[in-house]
């Protein structure tokens, strides 16, 4: 018996924390990937949708100033649904950092919150 508590503890505090780490990990970079973070860093200023107007040959003031305006407002609105994406990246990363602490400690603690409530039912048990 004693054999056996002494294997799980060094499985508890051992294997299992470094497998613990690599799913952390794991969600970490699954978080990462499904935002696209890269991706949206590196077309940060792109338009939205590549969505962009181009004036017709020749020199026609009113449209270059209209398709300017047009594709610095598509610029922004790319920009601001980019912003906010990758915020939304950061936030989901920061709640798997977050609740894997919390896990991580549950999971250092789960053996002695077990031999704790073991001993009060049976100290219970015998009152």
């Amino acid at each position: 018996m004693i054999r056996l508590t002494w294997h799980y503890i060094i499985w508890h505090y051992g294997r299992a924390l470094r497998d613990f780490a690599n799913i952390w990990r794991n969600f970490l970079w699954f978080f990462w990937q499904v935002f696209s973070v890269p991706l949206l860093a590196a077309t940060f200023f792109a338009p939205f949708h590549r969505l962009q107007e181009r004036p017709r040959p020749g020199f026609h003031p009113d449209e270059m100033a209209q398709a300017l305006v047009v594709n610095l407002l598509m610029r922004l609105v790319g920009m601001v649904t980019r912003a906010m994406l990758i915020l939304v990246a950061f936030l989901m990363e920061f709640l798997v950092l977050v609740a894997g602490a919390l896990l991580l400690l549950a999971w250092l603690l789960a053996p002695l919150l077990l031999a704790l409530l073991f001993s009060l039912g049976v100290f219970f048990l015998l009152i």
